[in-house]
């Protein structure tokens, strides 16, 4: 009796479907990995411009529209001065950003809030 050696042609096809779905599971991830860092990037940009928008306080804009990197982000403030505490009489102002733009499911937005004390007021 005669022993085959090698691989038959059964064999050969076998190995190429495991291989293509290994491959096409590899690409698959590969490609929500690039999904994830695009959306992680243009958060991170958004995160900047609401706080970028916070810091400058001599900005007298309260909307406004930026592009980075070929995406445009618009923004809009909302500034709110809260009446003083009697207890300790400080002026306390919210303030609130939120930064738009266009993503692959529509309109994302980035909101980011913060609170100022103005000072104490004078006692009399």
């Amino acid at each position: 009796m005669r022993q085959d050696r090698g691989f038959a042609m059964a064999d050969a096809l076998i190995a190429l479907l495991l291989t293509s779905l290994f491959l096409s599971g590899l690409l698959s991830v590969n490609a929500t990995t690039l999904r994830t860092a695009v959306s992680g990037e243009t958060r991170l940009t958004a995160a900047l411009i609401a706080r970028a928008v916070i810091e400058d306080p001599s900005m007298r804009e309260d909307a406004g529209k930026v592009e980075v990197a070929g995406r445009t982000y618009t923004w809009q403030r909302d500034r709110q001065d809260l009446p003083p505490d009697m207890k300790d009489r400080a002026l306390l102002t919210t303030i609130s950003v939120a930064v738009h733009w266009q993503g692959r499911s529509g309109d994302l937005v980035y909101r980011l809030e913060t609170a100022r004390v103005k000072g104490r007021a004078h006692e009399g």
